[in-house]
This record gives C-alpha cells, sequence and structure tokens, in this order.
C-alpha cells in the first residue's frame, strides 16, 4: 500500500476510534459531550487533515472562530432581542471578528479554519440555546468546552496517525512550506519535478 492510502487509512481508522468513544462514552467527561462530541470530532480532523498555514495556526484561527461564535451567543442572551434581527447581528458580529482575525493576521491564520471553528460551536450548540432561554451563558460554556475537547482530540490523534504511517517520508501534497500561504501544492509542478 502506498503512503497516502496508507495515510488516508490511518486517519480514518483513528477518527472512527475517537468518534465511536466520544458517542458512546463522553458522557464520563460531561453530559453535554456525547452530544456534542461529533460536531468537535469533525472539525478537529479537519483541522489535522488540510494542509497548509501549519498546525498551530490552523488550531489558533479555529479557536478564534470558535470564541467569536461564543461571544456571538453572549450577544444573542444578554444584548439583542431574541428576533431574526437580533439573530442576524449576531451572526453579522461573528463574521466580522473571524473575517478580521484573518485580515489582521494577513491570513497566517487562516479564514477557513476560523470559519470551521464557530461553525463547531453553532452546529453543536444552536438547537440547545434556542431552547435553554435565560440558562443560555452556563449551556453555551458547557459546548464550548465539550467541542474544544472533542475537536483537540480527534486532531491530534488524527495527526498523530498520519504522522506514524508516513514515518519521515514527507507527503508531496505538504511539500508547500507550511509557514507561507501564498505558496501551494501544485500537481503539475510536482509531476515535472519527478520526471527529471
Amino acid at each position: 500500500m502506498d503512503t497516502v492510502r496508507a495515510r488516508v487509512l490511518a486517519a480514518g481508522a483513528a477518527l472512527t476510534l475517537v468518534v465511536v468513544l466520544l458517542v458512546d462514552h463522553g458522557g464520563l467527561l460531561g453530559e453535554d459531550l456525547a452530544d456534542t462530541a461529533l460536531f468537535g470530532v469533525l472539525a478537529g480532523a479537519v483541522l489535522a487533515l488540510v494542509p497548509g498555514h501549519g498546525l498551530v495556526a490552523r488550531l489558533a484561527a479555529a479557536g478564534a472562530g470558535l470564541v467569536a461564535a461564543w461571544f456571538g451567543y453572549l450577544l444573542r442572551s444578554d444584548v439583542l432581542p431574541d428576533i431574526p434581527l437580533g439573530r442576524a447581528i449576531a451572526g453579522g458580529v461573528v463574521v466580522v471578528l473571524v473575517v478580521g482575525v484573518a485580515v489582521v493576521s494577513a491570513d497566517r491564520l487562516p479564514l477557513w479554519a476560523g470559519v470551521l471553528g464557530a461553525a463547531a460551536l453553532v452546529g453543536a450548540h444552536e438547537r440547545s440555546f434556542a431552547a435553554e432561554g435565560a440558562d443560555a451563558l452556563s449551556a453555551t460554556t458547557e459546548s464550548v468546552t465539550s467541542v474544544l475537547l472533542a475537536g483537540l482530540l480527534a486532531c491530534f490523534v488524527v495527526a498523530l496517525a498520519q504522522d506514524l504511517v508516513s514515518g519521515s517520508r514527507p507527503d508531496p501534497r505538504h511539500a508547500a512550506d507550511d509557514t507561507d500561504p501564498s505558496q501551494s501544492y501544485d500537481p503539475a509542478h510536482s509531476y515535472d519535478e519527478a520526471a527529471r
């Protein structure tokens, strides 16, 4: 089996294991974890799987997006009325914050990862936020904790599984300098280099 297939298989096996364990036994770490684990796990896996920008930058951007979404929920629970316009304003503020982080960092904290972090929290929490009403702040805190824990665990396990399989041989898809977002993998260039 070639390295690319082995990496995909290792990442998939690790991801499956994390999903099964957290969904089935996540309640041991917190009652909300089992319900929100899938959002965090899948977001964490994407952060580990998408090349470029370096893992720390991807995690930081996702964390910023998650904090922006958390702030949006605080606005909705404490400041804005619970009407479509209030929800729209909160959503707009979240997007502005996520885009602002990417712009200020010159996309070193990638926009896509910030959007992913915000989406993970919204996906995990929106339904319970609508149902909680006055207890929204404590419920939001539990959702943030659950999504963070599941996402970090999945990111670590998937990245580790891929690294263990690939060993010291670099994957050509990851050959671009992770610190420079302007460089990207060009399959045609890679093929030309291999043919020489």
